[in-house]
């Protein structure tokens, strides 16, 4: 039977991960005029880099089952 928890290593990068959009979102929240622009767009830019590379992982799944 497998393990379903990921290892700790992965564990503690997947939670790292987070730590822009939590910046990000902080910086949204606490930025005055066009500072809270520039972070709203960074914070877009990155969620858009995330997704991006979570759906080329699903069609890398997609290539290889025949």
């Amino acid at each position: 039977m497998a393990d379903p928890l990921p290892p700790s290593a992965a564990a503690r990068l997947g939670h790292l991960a987070l730590l822009p959009f939590v910046v990000g979102a902080a910086a949204v929240l606490l930025a005055r005029d066009a500072s809270q622009a520039h972070a709203g767009a960074a914070l877009s830019a990155y969620a858009a880099t995330v997704v991006s590379f979570l759906g080329g992982i699903h069609w890398g799944f997609g290539f290889r089952q025949s």
